[in-house]
């Protein structure tokens, strides 16, 4: 059976052309009515803060990472999203790769100049242990997803618990695709019988070199990615080579 599952999570939308701005705060963003209405439980916190420190414009990252502050703090620790019949997943399920990140030079400075945003933009009275937000950043790092339009602009980025059950290949059996805020994974490939554990999306583009594609996926996600297609010695080659001008004209 083909598959095609629907997924909802932490949003932040950037400004792009066609959507619909708060007009309490003017910073956030809204594919429409509804989904502004859908994001008031979280907005209201975040609203009366950007509305606070105008001018000031805090960066997407600080945005993001503020919004999954107010939802754990408001009843989102408890959240599950259900993966099928038998398991669902919290936030707190997800890998914070703590040590990654600290022995990553460059991330865990990002991470510690938006501690200092965060301090201004919600108040340290709303910020939880510094521990406890980097576990939080690093799980957003590690499993938040580029949200794009219908022409595959990126509009934002978004937390799904559920789809963080997907492993990568670079030889994917499926592919993620956004309808508004709503993750859809859908199938490459007919399945006799759904096994969630061997669902595979890629998380980066499959027709970089392998080289890049290898060195890429440790820099963002901290492992080193063994599928097929890096070990297969021919499309590499051919992946990785160009055709002189001579052989074009033989061709």
């Amino acid at each position: 059976m083909p598959l095609v599952y629907y997924m909802k999570g932490i949003f932040y939308l950037n400004r792009q052309n066609g959507l619909q701005r708060c007009s309490g705060c003017s910073k956030q963003w809204y594919c429409n009515r509804d989904c502004q209405r859908g994001s008031w439980d979280v907005h209201r916190y975040e609203c009366k803060n950007l509305k606070r420190i105008h001018p000031l414009d805090p960066p997407d990252a600080a945005r993001l990472l503020a919004r999954a502050v107010f939802r754990l703090q408001n009843g989102g620790d408890k959240t599950e999203e259900k993966i099928d019949e038998r398991r669902s997943r919290k936030f707190k399920d997800l890998m914070d790769h703590n040590k990654d990140v600290k022995e990553d030079k460059k991330r865990y400075e990002h991470f510690l100049s938006l501690v200092v945003v965060l301090h201004k933009y919600i108040g340290a009275e709303n910020l939880p242990s510094e521990a406890d937000l980097l576990g939080i950043f690093g799980r957003i790092c590690i499993n938040s997803f580029n949200i794009n339009d219908s022409s595959l602009n990126p509009v934002g980025t978004g937390l799904y618990l559920a789809a963080s059950i997907f492993d990568h290949s670079c030889q994917p059996n499926a592919f993620v695709t956004f309808e508004s805020t709503s993750l859809i994974v859908r199938s490459m490939v007919d399945w006799k019988a759904l096994d969630w554990s061997k669902i595979r999306i890629s998380y980066n583009d499959v027709m970089n070199t392998n080289e890049d594609r290898l060195e890429e996926l440790h820099q963002r996600y901290y492992f080193w990615c063994d599928c097929n297609h890096c070990h297969d010695v021919k499309r590499n080659m051919v992946m990785s080579s160009i055709i002189c001008g001579e052989c074009m004209e033989s061709c």
